[in-house]
């Protein structure tokens, strides 16, 4: 009996390329836990409870304070998350601004807090304003640049408004907000 070479080799092929697709199907099973491990920054390699840090300028003066009952530092994704978190923002010539919330991440590439929950930012009231109360859920902040940022909605409070609104920008600098859309506001007429 004389058996045809390209009978026996198609069943090997088959064969070959069910043992490929398998070992691809294992590999690709077990992506989502790297992939997870990658975008979580894995585990922390460093944790802190009752954490406190200082920003400090060119002359060693204080820019802002952050505390946090805790603290994870990411290296592989270069990050850390505070978590029930303060910010005190100690510009000069300006009144100090608190921001708080209950987690924070930090990117250490370009300086960025984002702020994520309940999120409460206070200033104090000065010579020329009262004090203000801003809450959303969510805030952006890059505390040497003076900027924040939300697209989320807003409710601000004053000794002489309420406002609320959807998005806004503040910059710390100009002593300006900028509500960017959805606003509603009430004035109260200070007392004479």
């Amino acid at each position: 009996m004389n058996l045809d070479r390209s009978g026996l080799l198609a069943p090997l092929m088959v064969a070959a390329a069910l043992a490929a697709g398998t070992f691809w199907l294992d590999r690709l099973s077990r992506l989502p836990d790297a992939t997870r491990e990658a975008n979580t920054g894995g585990k922390p390699d460093v944790t802190m409870e009752r954490f406190h840090a200082t920003q400090t300028g060119e002359h060693g003066v204080a820019q802002y304070l952050v505390t946090a009952a805790k603290m994870q530092h990411y290296q592989q994704g270069n990050y850390t998350d505070l978590f029930t978190v303060e910010m005190t923002d100690l510009t000069p010539n300006q009144a100090p601004m608190r921001i708080v919330a209950e987690d924070v991440r930090m990117s250490h590439n370009d300086e960025t807090f984002y702020f994520n929950g309940v999120t409460h930012l206070k200033r104090n009231p000065d010579a020329q304003r009262s004090a203000l109360h801003l809450i959303t859920s969510k805030l952006w902040v890059w505390p040497k640049k003076g900027l924040s940022t939300t697209d989320q909605a807003v409710e601000i409070r004053d000794d002489y408004m309420h406002v609320t609104a959807v998005g806004m920008d503040l910059d710390r600098n100009n002593g300006t907000i900028k509500l960017k859309s959805r606003v509603r506001a009430t004035y109260v007429k200070p007392p004479v």
